[in-house]
């Protein structure tokens, strides 16, 4: 637990942490928000990464949505931050967004992955 948050998932590279947040259908902007107060406190603003444990950095936040929507919203929260100046664009650059769709049989789809600031807000 970092802040009062909690990942859904953590992937320990050779580089860092990837911190997993899954959104599977739209949040309310409160639980958006904690996303983005993480976000803005513990990815790096172009100078060291954040040492989240003991010999362990936070490399990325990656967001991973079964819907364009759920994800969309997140996106809307983390530009309104940028646009406000609260997310650098360093910061924006280390946020991955995964899409993977599920249909009604629970069967995977094709996933696209984009990035917020090159995909989104450049």
């Amino acid at each position: 637990m970092v802040d009062s948050k909690v990942p859904d998932g953590l992937v320990e590279t050779p580089f860092g942490l990837l911190w997993l947040e899954v959104e599977n259908a739209w949040k309310a902007r409160q639980s958006r928000s904690r996303i983005k107060t993480f976000c803005v406190n513990h990815l790096s603003r172009g100078t060291q990464l954040s040492l989240l444990a003991p010999e362990l950095h936070l490399l990325r936040v990656v967001i991973v949505g079964t819907s364009t929507g759920a994800i969309d919203a997140v996106v809307r929260t983390l530009a309104e931050a940028h646009v406000e100046g609260e997310l650098s664009d360093c910061q924006a650059g280390e946020v991955d967004l995964v899409l993977l769709p599920i249909d009604k049989s629970l069967n995977p789809g094709s996933m696209v992955v984009e990035n917020l600031f090159w995909d989104k807000l450049s």
